[in-house]
């Protein structure tokens, strides 16, 4: 069955919020982060509130992703030439924390050139990784909020270097925020689609079976109609057509028991 997600307002690929360029550039100055604070969910573990599993959630998310990921490296990171995230170790760590990283590469992975090609640039401190870096801070908060998970500033080292770009331009954030709800939709785009296939697979199946059980039921209703045609004719018994048992061992096709006749 499809997986409801207990927050499924997911932002679409215009919208994320909508403040002015100087609005983020102040709240940035003040410290403040303010895709963090639009509809944060109350969560404060992985479950979600109405008893689901927000781990769950979050792995059929990625798994109708189809990107590929590794356990146990040194760090966490997404690596466009493989196509794959590397995840460090997670042991002892914040379950939620362990999601939050991963949901944020999961964003980066969306910019690869067989999905929403964004430019991935592989030079740290760039512009343009500064950018990359801004749409999955926005994408992953929104993710998290729709999976229930509270979302966090994952780099926050990176703030600096936001308000620079902005800055310097201030089309970069309009951009950002159109990519980051672009990545976004794409992940619970492809989420339900998949959703959608697992659905009709089993609908499809469930159907399979109900016409295999009825051609079933009807090749035993055939047989048991060809049997009684079969004694009614006299093929098995060899005795006459609708000759009774009792008659024949009688010889006399009339006859009756006593027992029966008495009725």
């Amino acid at each position: 069955m499809a997986h409801a997600f207990i927050h499924r307002r997911v932002p679409g690929p215009d919208y994320l919020f909508d403040p002015s360029n100087e609005q983020v550039l102040a709240q940035l100055e003040r410290g403040e982060i303010p895709w963090l604070n639009r509809d944060t969910p109350d969560a404060t573990d992985i479950r979600c509130r109405n008893g689901g599993d927000v781990e769950a959630a979050f792995l059929d998310l990625f798994a109708a992703t189809g990107i590929d990921f590794r356990l146990g490296a040194i760090r966490t990171f997404y690596s466009p030439g493989d196509d794959m995230i590397a995840l460090s170790d997670w042991r002892g760590c914040d379950p939620a924390d362990h999601l939050r990283d991963w949901i944020h590469e999961l964003i980066h992975a969306t910019g690869h050139p067989s999905r929403l090609d964004r430019e991935l640039p592989l030079v740290f401190g760039s512009i343009g990784h500064g950018v990359e870096d801004l749409i999955a801070e926005m994408a992953a908060a929104s993710v998290c909020a729709s999976l229930g998970i509270a979302p966090s500033l994952r780099h926050p080292d990176s703030v600096e270097r936001w308000i620079d770009l902005l800055r310097a331009d201030d089309r970069i954030f309009g951009h950002a925020v159109r990519a980051a709800g672009a990545a976004a939709a794409y992940l619970f785009a492809r989420h339900d689609a998949q959703a959608a296939a697992s659905d009709r697979m089993e609908a499809e199946a469930a159907a399979a079976e109900r016409e295999e059980a009825a051609l079933a039921a009807a090749s035993r209703r055939r047989k048991r109609r060809e049997e009684r045609e079969r004694w009614a004719s006299g093929l098995v018994t060899g005795f006459g057509p609708r000759e009774s048992l009792p008659a024949v061992r009688h010889g006399d096709p009339t006859w009756q028991s006593p027992i029966s006749s008495s009725f």
